[in-house]
């Protein structure tokens, strides 16, 4: 009985192994978030311009092919599209490429929410299920990405909608933590607190619960006290940071400053330098401190002692030292201009 159901069997085995396509020349495996809208699978082949056929479970999926025969999948990406898709030729059934498409989807609802409230605080805690592991390249599969972060939003129940109180307080936790502790509540008052995980893919599924705060008024004095603390602390911050921004501004005013008047003492030692290199120089018709010190003896001896002849000496050594054929004489010495005299004054002056 068992051998003849077998055997009518095994057409029905033969024939599938038959359509079964063979196995492609080239694989590659496409990741993208769930969601993703008009995602397009290329057919990788050396002949851009041949026709070929895609084989995949199609089953209740609205697709559509491009002039270059990839195949587009319409509207947004979901988790039942992590398929394999196998690219053919058209005319040999031939296996050209295949695609192993991998879908990444936002975290999970948190589990266990729960809210222990106090007077003016509340401690909340939650848990986080096992996320999906990716598979490995050249396998099809749905995979969570690592969580990022958990936002928890909390705001009151019983509040007019539009007002400031109906607007939601957002605290962003820390991926390696799971509880959060909520300050500067109203006593006996009912909120309403949302905890929801963020990955790379996005945010996933918001958990609600409410919880109301109790009006114990020996919680309430202890939460003032270490609320007034926690001003005057961030005071005294405040304060510090103020006169460093301070003592900063005037280092700066200081530097700017130096650096200025360093600049302006340059450029006046400049000027003056190049004044007392203009002084005296030969052919310009000045004559030095130096100079004019030493003529003072000869004009008060010689009356008669010419100083514009004494400068037209000088233009004419100056001239004998820049002619390259007449060899320059020596200039003469002013102290011995006191002979160059007239006897005549001699006697007169006697």
């Amino acid at each position: 009985m068992r051998l003849s159901y077998l055997l009518l069997l095994l057409p029905l085995l033969v024939s599938s192994v038959e359509e079964r396509p063979k196995a492609s020349s080239s694989s590659k495996t496409l990741i993208r978030d769930v969601g993703a809208v008009n995602v397009t699978i290329h057919c990788e082949r050396d002949d851009e311009d041949k026709s070929v056929n895609w084989i995949f479970d199609g089953r209740n999926r609205n697709v559509t092919f491009a002039p270059n025969g990839d195949l587009v999948l319409l509207n947004g990406l979901e988790a039942e599209d992590a398929k394999v898709y196998v690219c053919q030729d058209a005319d040999s059934n031939e296996s050209i490429h295949t695609v192993y498409v991998q879908v990444k989807k936002a975290p999970p609802a948190v589990l266990n929410l729960t809210v222990a409230p106090e007077s003016v605080l509340a401690d909340v805690s939650w848990n986080m299920a096992p996320l999906q592991k990716r598979p490995r390249d050249g396998l099809n599969g749905v995979f969570t990405p690592e969580i990022e972060s958990f936002l928890l939003r909390y705001r009151l129940e019983d509040v007019e909608a539009g007002s400031e109180e109906a607007k939601w307080t957002t605290l962003e936790v820390n991926a390696t933590s799971t509880a959060k502790s909520v300050f500067g509540l109203a006593p006996n008052s009912t909120y309403y607190f949302r905890v929801s995980a963020v990955n790379a893919v996005g945010e996933g599924k918001v958990v609600s619960v409410f919880a109301t705060t109790e009006n114990d008024l020996e919680q309430i004095r202890e939460a003032e006290k270490e609320t007034r603390k926690h001003e005057e602390e961030i005071h005294k911050t405040d304060e510090t940071r103020l006169w460093k921004i301070w003592l900063l501004g005037i280092g700066v005013m200081i530097l700017t400053f130096s650096v200025i008047g360093f600049g302006i003492s340059l450029l006046l030692v400049k000027n003056c330098d190049k004044r007392r290199m203009g002084m005296g120089a030969p052919g310009s018709g000045d004559t030095t401190e130096e100079e004019a010190m030493e003529l003072v003896p000869h004009i008060t001896l010689n009356p008669s002692f010419n100083i514009d002849m004494l400068e037209y000496l000088g233009d004419q050594d100056q001239a004998v030292h820049e002619s390259p054929i007449i060899k320059p004489h020596a200039r003469p010495r002013p102290d011995k201009l006191i002979d160059i005299h007239n006897d005549e004054d001699d006697e007169i002056n006697a």
